[in-house]
């Protein structure tokens, strides 16, 4: 909804209050019939909106301007995470986490910064893949054409 105006937005809630029932309706909803409702309403007001589909979410960058806009954000996301894990921060760690669990929370953030270089060197199609394969969808390792063959990519895989 970012993308409306605000005289847009307040028309897609005034929709999905509508379509709720009520306001009260649309607020006691849960939050998984609050967004399906307020798509519906979105769909409503602008048909030629298409929802993305959720199994692109994990795919690699597809241009030279994804993978820019990824290493930036990588970059920023690292930098942050830095200020955070920095002995200065230690006050405000026990601020918000407690002291106690100080070390807790820079463990935490060590994973997270970890996983984040993780993910942006080893790019994260191939486990948009695995994930498909253990959903039952995508193509299996070492799975037959119809007509008996293996394909070449398959012949040597290990998974």
């Amino acid at each position: 909804m970012a993308e409306l105006t605000p005289a847009e937005r307040a028309t897609v809630t005034t929709a999905a209050h509508t379509v709720a029932g009520s306001g009260a309706a649309y607020g006691a909803m849960t939050a998984v019939g609050r967004a399906r409702t307020l798509a519906a309403a979105l769909r409503s007001f602008r048909p030629v909106l298409v929802l993305g589909d959720p199994e692109l979410i994990n795919t690699g960058p597809r241009s030279a301007t994804d993978t820019a806009n990824i290493a930036t954000l990588v970059t920023s996301a690292t930098a942050l995470i830095g200020l955070v894990m920095a002995p200065a921060a230690t006050a405000h760690l026990g601020d918000v986490f407690g002291a106690a669990n100080v070390a807790s929370a820079r463990a935490c953030y060590a994973a997270a910064a970890g996983r984040l270089a993780y993910l942006h060197t080893n790019g994260s199609d191939r486990h948009r893949s695995l994930r498909l394969q253990r959903r039952g969808r995508g193509r299996r390792p070492h799975q037959q054409r119809p007509d008996g063959t293996v394909p070449a990519d398959d012949r040597h895989a290990r998974h």
